[in-house]
């Protein structure tokens, strides 16, 4: 991309002013990776009424338990997507809905979200009415090497527990 009168510490400029809470974006960025998720759930024909109360269900238990699971806006998001993304799956078959969401949410680019992030909705969605086994969590991230907001690897999947649990 080549923007003229533009460089790279322009760009280092505004992320640090945005960060530090120096300026506001003027565009929410978030509301665009909920209009893919949303997308992608259309075109699998997932049922917009069921998603739009799930996703107010969801919300709801999240916002009031933050006191207890200490998760973030980051983290609000994921749990968004994954509301929205949670009934692909039965789009190719019922009877094995949720490896073929997981299988969907992996192949399917959001932009917007790191794959760590992807990987999290997909485990998310995979055990939304399954048991959830430590032990069974698919990653392709080398979850020792992550360093990410997230953490590291114990933090990942408590994170996955967690918004499993919502």
């Amino acid at each position: 991309i080549w923007m003229p009168g533009l460089n790279l510490n322009d760009g280092n400029a505004y992320d640090y002013a945005q960060r530090k809470r120096i300026i506001r974006a003027g565009h929410n960025f978030d509301e665009d990776i909920l209009a893919s998720a949303r997308n992608i759930a259309k075109r699998y024909q997932c049922s917009k009424s069921h998603i739009r109360i799930m996703e107010n269900l969801g919300l709801q238990i999240f916002d009031r338990m933050k006191k207890i699971h200490g998760l973030g806006s980051r983290e609000r998001l994921l749990l968004q997507i994954a509301v929205n993304l949670h009934a692909c799956g039965k789009f190719v078959t019922m009877r094995d809905a949720l490896d073929c969401a997981y299988n969907i949410i992996m192949s399917t680019e959001i932009i917007g979200i790191s794959h760590l992030e992807r990987e999290i909705i997909a485990n998310v969605v995979r055990y939304n009415i399954r048991d959830f086994d430590y032990n069974m969590v698919r990653m392709e991230t080398e979850l020792d090497a992550v360093t990410d907001s997230f953490g590291g690897q114990n933090e990942v999947m408590l994170l996955i527990a967690k918004l499993t649990a919502i």
